[in-house]
């Protein structure tokens, strides 16, 4: 979505920061509509493979502080929708381990990058190696989270890394 659009920004913002926790089912069904689009000609229900759905995550004092992570339950109602298999919601894939600036206050992506440099790591690179990786977030303005959630993702030789949000 046009992350522009009032009621739209409201209803994240109220996910995002008021506790809604209800607009993450909307939200991931519209998402997992996406995916399987995307993924179409791709996705063999009779596959082992699983694609690995993988929230961005809160460094931990955010977390305490918020009280859930938005991206954590979309991922996990995104899941939900799966009722061939094919999804496998796997939250400790990447960890952030620094503590950032919120990207909202970052107005120029160059400080959006340097904010969020080697804020991420894949602690379990086995798990990773060969497989697809569709990372979830909420929005995305300049990209500069999922590109350096890709980066430390990318580390592990995963087959391929995608990404999909509420809104940019």
């Amino acid at each position: 979505f046009d992350y522009h659009h009032p009621p739209l920004k409201s209803a994240i913002w109220s996910f995002k920061y008021k506790n809604a926790r209800g607009f993450a089912k909307i939200f991931a069904g519209r998402i997992y509509e996406e995916i399987v689009s995307e993924l179409s000609d791709n996705i063999d229900a009779n596959s082992r493979e699983k694609y690995m759905i993988v929230p961005i995550p809160l460094h931990k004092s955010r977390l305490k502080e918020r009280g859930y992570n938005q991206s954590a339950l979309l991922a996990k109602e995104l899941v939900k929708y799966d009722v061939v298999g094919i999804f496998e919601f796997t939250p400790d894939i990447l960890i952030r381990v620094r503590k950032t600036k919120p990207q909202a206050r970052a107005e120029k992506r160059r400080a959006r990058l340097a904010n969020l440099r080697d804020a991420f790591l894949c602690p379990d690179y086995t798990r990773v190696r060969g497989r697809t990786i569709i990372l979830i977030d909420d929005i995305t303005t300049t990209g500069a989270t999922l590109l350096s959630a890709k980066q430390a993702l990318s580390l592990a030789r995963p087959r391929k890394i995608l990404a999909f949000t509420i809104a940019h």
